[in-house]
């Protein structure tokens, strides 16, 4: 995997970036630190969470997708805001990178079943999280 990326990197910079994406979340580093992002949000209890990144498109993009899923916001509307990154920053969001994701992903299930199978968070959790988050 690290020596076709290198390759890679000489190349297509669209084409590189749609194979690493999907290794965010799939590889064993990913899965632990998507595992540990989404536990320190679920446990706040009050208050706010805040996560950032350089750039704030890929890792944080995708973990915002994450917490959306948990929220229940549609496919579409994740969509959406992931690609509002390019209002504001010289480096483009892109739906092919998006895409490359939900394809990687459709073998743990979906955004949903990565949550829930890949990561262990369990639907209960998810519920409390969404009451919380979208009490009146």
């Amino acid at each position: 995997f690290e020596y076709k990326l290198e390759s890679m990197a000489q190349g297509d910079p669209v084409e590189f970036m749609t194979l690493l994406y999907p290794h965010m979340l799939i590889d064993e580093t990913g899965i632990n630190g998507y595992r540990s992002f989404v536990r320190a949000v679920l446990d706040v209890e009050e208050g706010a969470a805040l996560w950032h990144c350089y750039v704030g498109r890929d890792r944080c993009g995708m973990g915002s997708a994450l917490i959306e899923t948990m929220l229940g916001v549609s496919r579409d509307d994740i969509l959406a805001d992931y690609l509002a990154t390019n209002l504001t920053l010289d480096s483009p969001a892109s739906i092919c990178y998006f895409e490359a994701i939900e394809r990687a992903l459709e073998l743990h299930g979906g955004f949903k079943g990565y949550l829930t199978g890949t990561l262990g968070i369990t639907e209960d959790e998810i519920a409390a999280f969404r009451e919380r988050c979208l009490e009146d």
